[in-house]
């Protein structure tokens, strides 16, 4: 015996990309970070520096100078959500309103709202990986690869953003927030300050307590609105407070360049798969996403990390 496949349907394979798309760059940080695709396995994130020393101009050739390139690597785990959905379960329910006459049907009532639910869901989870993923973790979401703060402590050549060893115990409070913020900002390494995408990234959670603080502290010349969604600008300074979800419940800060934070996948292949069918031999309706995902950091040194101790 074999399987029988005649009945098969494609209605999301033909958005197969639009989807993974939506899936893995849906979230906050997957839209504002540099993107690397066409990683099968693992690949080098590249960094060019150079140096230039000045001489005192003569007929001598006297070379000066070095230029550098390094690299980290970025390793991509691959990732399946799988899910059957039996749509006789739905005869019981009010949901048999949606369903077309007969014993059999062959399709998903609901199946583009479903589709594009479970992308932005899948979205939200990565979200959450791609800061706080650790191959060590319990959690099934969060062991498939290493995030951005497993990659940035265990690499220890980031700036430390919190000199004065504020505690667990004392926490990110409305007292401290402000001060906080102004640490991390005045410890931003002089090289990159005048980039345009510098900023500093924290949870939600924390973006909040600092927001209320700026507006309490009545700094007159500020009103406390944002400039977009979880965005703020440091009073006085050039630089944007982002909250992030992906952060939310860490209680840690980091500042540094958008394209500093790389987020690796595939997506040039078969391989990257976002589809929905209807199972014949099984009876059922399934869903299958494959995807690959992992993050990495190019230069650890020109970040500054804020973590209570």
């Amino acid at each position: 015996m074999s399987f029988s496949l005649s009945g098969l349907t494609a209605y999301v394979d033909e958005q197969k990309i639009p989807l993974i798309t939506r899936t893995l760059f849906g979230s906050q940080t997957g839209k504002i970070f540099a993107k690397q695709t066409g990683i099968k396995s693992s690949a080098t994130v590249k960094y060019l520096n150079t140096s230039a020393q000045f001489l005192t101009a003569g007929c001598t050739w006297s070379p000066s100078g070095t230029t550098s390139i390094t690299n980290r690597t970025l390793t991509v785990a691959n990732i399946q959500v799988m899910e059957s959905l039996c749509i006789k379960d739905l005869n019981a329910y009010y949901t048999q309103t949606l369903l077309r006459v007969g014993d059999n049907p062959s399709d998903l009532p609901f199946e583009q709202m479903y589709s594009t639910l479970k992308a932005d869901y899948i979205a939200q989870q990565l979200e959450i990986a791609y800061w706080q993923g650790a191959t060590t973790s319990w959690n099934a979401n969060l062991n498939k690869f290493n995030g951005f703060i497993s990659l940035i402590d265990t690499a220890a050549a980031s700036v430390n953003g919190n000199p004065t060893g504020i505690t667990t115990g004392t926490g990110i409070v409305a007292g401290n927030v402000i001060g906080i913020f102004n640490g991390v900002y005045a410890l931003i390494p002089a090289q990159i300050l005048r980039a345009p995408d510098t900023a500093i990234f924290c949870g939600t959670d924390t973006f909040r307590v600092y927001a209320a603080a700026v507006v309490a502290a009545n700094l007159y010349s500020y009103t406390g609105q944002t400039d977009a969604q979880f965005e703020l600008t440091i009073p006085g300074t050039a630089i944007k407070v982002i909250g992030l979800d992906g952060l939310t419940g860490t209680n840690r800060i980091f500042a540094g360049r958008k394209s500093n934070f790389y987020i690796g996948t595939d997506m040039e292949n078969e391989e990257e798969m976002f589809k929905m069918w209807e199972s014949v031999d099984n009876g059922d309706y399934r869903f299958k996403a494959d995807f690959k995902a992992g993050v990495q950091v190019a230069i650890p040194s020109e970040l500054v990390s804020f973590k209570l101790v």
